[in-house]
């Protein structure tokens, strides 16, 4: 039950963002966003932050219950058409005695990534749009900004290559944690067979992090919610506070 509820937060927390007016839309902003996820009544703690190394981004995520622990690595720079690029993942998990570490290398030049699972590997054939986890939430957010109606990636993750398509709902105004936020509300799709509605709460005035995530699945349900966040330094507030406000010369 657990490991579901990792996946789900790997594969859909959305806190890659991208630069605000005041700086080249071609950088990405430094953030740490904090999150309490919900499974069935049991809880879990994320967390999430990027940062900048010299000229590439490093994006970390960890996950913590009474059960278990989770930390995922990617690093990955910007390309001149400023599309990310990844360059390396780690994932290890460490859950009820259970320890596993995967390892993902991209290989551009021979266009294939190096997946390995403790003494087990394997190559993929690497496409030049392709993406890891990280780097397609990296994309969506970009997109999203630019108003783009096709929202659909090629993701290379854990060894197994996977199309990730989304649709944009609409705008919410919607009560969290940290007060009201304006939000676009996206849905992740899904195959005609498939049971999972995936809905993500991404806010508009601080770069597109995501806030909130609902998941439902027959008789099963998963929740994730905002409880603090910092981006480019700057702490995530209600409104009428966005990322463009002027700071107050006074500190407050």
């Amino acid at each position: 039950m657990l490991t579901k509820l990792v996946t789900l937060i790997r594969r859909t927390l959305l806190c890659a963002v991208i630069s605000g007016s005041a700086i080249s839309s071609a950088e990405l902003l430094p953030f740490v966003a904090d999150y309490q996820a919900h499974y069935n009544g049991m809880e879990v703690s994320a967390s999430r932050q990027l940062q900048r190394d010299g000229d590439s981004y490093r994006e970390q995520l960890s996950m913590r219950s009474l059960l278990g622990s989770v930390d995922e690595l990617s690093h990955f720079s910007l390309d001149a058409n400023h599309w990310p690029r990844p360059h390396s993942s780690r994932y290890s998990l460490s859950l009820l005695g259970i320890n596993r570490d995967e390892r993902q290398q991209f290989d551009w030049q021979a266009l294939e990534v190096n997946y390995r699972r403790g003494d087990k590997q394997r190559r993929i054939a690497l496409e030049p749009h392709c993406l890891d986890l990280t780097t397609h939430r990296t994309a969506l957010v970009a997109d999203l900004r630019q108003r783009r109606e096709s929202l659909d990636y090629c993701v290379i993750n854990r060894g197994k290559r996977k199309q990730y398509r989304y649709t944009v709902v609409g705008e919410e105004r919607i009560d969290t944690a940290l007060g009201a936020l304006n939000t676009l509300h996206v849905s992740r799709q899904r195959d005609a067979d498939e049971s999972r509605n995936t809905e993500l709460w991404l806010a508009i005035d601080w770069d597109f992090l995501l806030v909130r995530l609902h998941q439902f699945e027959e008789d099963e349900e998963y929740r994730l919610e905002l409880t603090s966040a910092t981006v480019a330094q700057r702490p995530v507030a209600a409104l009428p506070q966005t990322l463009n406000t002027p700071l107050d010369p006074t500190g407050n």
